[in-house]
């Protein structure tokens, strides 16, 4: 029997959204998907929650990025319950409960903590038969990404995986895969047409220099200066 997927991710940063968008690309080229649905998870929440979970962190990263960093380290505890983030997510995303419910998917992944949290409690509330796939977007792990209902974790180094088996998941069940990119990457281009459509010199080292999501760092200022 063909299979429907569902693929959930957030507009919490650029990264999580691309690479939902390049697992879809790859699952519609399956003989054995049926269906493939690709969602951002907080489309199906209250516009208050959705500016609250991508418009103020990027905020604050901003603003205070001493207290990401202290609220980042002081909540990485792995074992503590984070029953009131799960419990105001389910609050929020009621809609994104009754999604799910109506698409009735075979395969979940998630490639943000967030809707993890909603499929777990699905899960473990019987409400939902699915094969929950977790693919962390990051290279390091948080524990806001742990889940005991979960079919498989795919991680971006071996490091990453040394983690999650320390802390007790199946060494079996977690896959060092990398963090998934568009299969267009994969295609050979004309380098000599780049090259030109760019106005670049061939002759010399080329650097790609990216800022992130929120175009964040100095990036700017470093490529303005002269590279000797």
């Amino acid at each position: 029997m063909k299979k429907r997927v569902l693929i959930l991710s957030t507009s919490a940063g650029a990264g999580h959204k691309a690479a939902a968008a390049a697992l879809e690309k790859v699952f519609q080229t399956s003989p054995l998907v049926e269906q493939v649905v690709n969602q951002d998870a907080l489309e199906h929440t209250n516009p208050a929650y959705r500016a609250f979970y991508s418009d103020l962190y990027l905020r604050l990263v901003k603003d205070s990025p001493m207290l990401v960093g202290w609220w980042y380290d002081t909540s990485d505890a792995p074992g503590r319950t984070d029953s009131m983030r799960l419990l105001l997510d389910r609050l929020n995303a009621e809609p994104l409960v009754r999604f799910i419910e109506e698409y009735r998917p075979h395969i979940t992944v998630c490639t943000h903590f967030m809707p993890v949290g909603i499929v777990s409690q699905l899960i473990a509330a019987g409400r939902l038969e699915t094969q929950l796939s977790i693919v962390t977007t990051d290279f390091d792990f948080h524990s806001m990404w742990l889940s005991s209902h979960f079919q498989r974790y795919f991680v971006a180094l071996d490091e990453t995986k040394a983690h999650l088996v320390a802390l007790g998941l199946p060494e079996g069940r977690v896959t060092v895969s990398g963090v998934p990119v568009d299969p267009a990457f994969a295609e050979p281009l004309d380098r000599e047409a780049g090259l030109a459509h760019y106005k670049l010199r061939g002759a010399r080292p080329i650097l790609l220099a990216r800022g992130g999501a929120g175009g964040g760092g100095p990036t700017p200022a470093l490529t303005a200066q002269p590279v000797p």
